[in-house]
């Protein structure tokens, strides 16, 4: 690659690598490293594919762990994700691929998360098939420092603005010293943003940006959730990206949008007006079907954490039933758009899901849509809770579970290492959830029980 003349003014580079909750591990190199990481990689325990929440080990997985002392793996750096940090001009970004093996012999890890989205996008790609997509994530703003806001307990926290800001062009004006800092920092990493909105509960906030292909939006979206928390903390705000933070607010989604086109970037969707005429391509509905049946036994990978089904079983606009419809918010998949933007938009997963394993779920589910030749469903009109018949998605971590475990799709699609690797992640999630008292429970129980 051609080295960028900025990297002569920064003093070091974080060379990083997504993790299986989505967030960047990795380590910052002196600038002058670079070249020679780039061309030899860097080494870094492989710890950063068994962390949790917390930053502490998943124990009895494979991939990693005390049984092979967390061994070294190797970051090889994606030299065209290369960026200088917007709000650190000292230094630079770049995100990177988990090999195993040595500097002769680079193999992917196959449980690492960009690894797996990878595999999904090559086997799309032998079906003739591409996917144009981008997320719409969501998060809450508040005007505290994140260390005040650990001090509290992370309760009661100010919102950036007091009221829903829900399509109102005055409070999402008012988010505006925020946002646009954090419009300007998008921008300079590449994926300048399309809209800003306020969200269904105080301090809600999302910013929307172009499509792409599979791996430049996931890498986008990772690279966004690091850069609002950075700006964040800078600005002595918190921000936050759980599916549901607040119990009596909206939770918090991560609307995955899907495109179809041909491998001459030639769209499946149709071009017309009309509402059903993205059908007319066999594949475009087979696709559509596979989403609609194998969505709900895939949910692990679109929900991960016990609060991200806080989502389904509060009032709000999250989807409880397998669905879909020609632009229903009620539905769990929604037809959207028109013409050259008509897409496939996936309301399952929380603004907490890690894009990679998310968007490789809505693939597998797509491709076996296509391979099973699925007949689609009716579409539903009008409110999905009132439909009757309509099968439910999981809606705590334990159902998610069993319905992964006994997926045929996600074995076929991901293998036995990736789903036992995701299964020990939601198992050991499962195991912390159980052993919490939480603050309802003593309100409730502490006296009355």
């Amino acid at each position: 690659m051609t080295i960028p003349d900025w990297l002569e003014d920064v003093d070091g580079i974080f060379v990083c690598v997504p993790d299986q909750v989505g967030r960047l591990s990795g380590k910052r190199i002196a600038a002058g490293r670079f070249p020679e990481i780039l061309a030899a990689g860097l080494p870094m325990p492989d710890f950063h594919l068994i962390t949790d929440l917390d930053l502490n080990p998943v124990t009895g997985l494979a991939a990693s762990g005390s049984a092979s002392g967390y061994r070294n793996g190797l970051l090889m750096p994606l030299p065209h994700t290369l960026r200088r940090v917007p709000w650190d001009s000292s230094s630079g970004i770049v995100l990177a691929d988990a090999c195993r093996g040595t500097e002769d012999d680079r193999t992917l890890i196959s449980e690492a998360p960009r690894t797996v989205l990878l595999r999904q996008a090559e086997r799309l790609r032998e079906l003739g098939i591409s996917v144009v997509a981008s997320t719409e994530l969501e998060f809450y703003v508040f005007r505290t420092s994140y260390g005040d806001a650990c001090q509290s307990g992370y309760r009661r926290l100010p919102p950036y603005y007091h009221r829903r800001g829900d399509n109102d062009a005055l409070v999402t004006g008012f988010f505006e010293p925020f946002a646009g800092q954090v419009r300007a920092a998008a921008r300079d990493l590449g994926f300048p943003a399309e809209t800003t909105q306020g969200e269904g509960g105080p301090g809600q906030l999302e910013i929307n940006f172009p499509p792409s292909d599979l791996l430049t939006v996931a890498d986008s979206h990772v690279l966004y959730k690091h850069a609002v928390k950075a700006i964040a903390q800078a600005s002595d705000a918190a921000v936050t990206f759980m599916a549901k933070p607040l119990g009596q607010e909206a939770g918090s989604g991560c609307h995955l949008n899907l495109s179809l086109t041909d491998l001459q970037a030639r769209s499946l969707m149709g071009a017309g007006g009309a509402a059903g005429e993205f059908l007319q391509d066999e594949r475009t509905r087979f696709f559509l079907a596979g989403l609609v049946r194998y969505s709900a036994e895939l949910m692990l990978m679109h929900a991960p954490f016990e609060n991200s089904y806080r989502r389904f079983n509060t009032a709000g606009m999250a989807p409880r039933y397998v669905s879909w419809g020609d632009d229903n918010r009620t539905v769990m998949i929604r037809i959207a758009g028109s013409g050259g933007s008509r897409r496939l938009e996936l309301r399952v997963p929380g603004a907490d899901c890690n894009p990679y394993l998310s968007l490789a779920a809505a693939i597998a589910a797509g491709i076996a849509g296509i391979q099973n030749r699925l007949p689609l469903p009716e579409p539903v009109s009008g409110d999905a809770s009132g439909q009757p018949g309509l099968p439910v998605v999981p809606l705590d971590l334990t159902e998610a579970v069993a319905a992964f475990r006994q997926s045929a799709v996600a074995y076929a699609a991901f293998g036995e290492a990736v789903c036992a690797h995701v299964l020990g992640h939601a198992e050991h999630e499962l195991t912390r959830a159980r052993s919490e008292v939480t603050d309802r429970e003593l309100i409730w129980g502490f006296e009355s029980a």
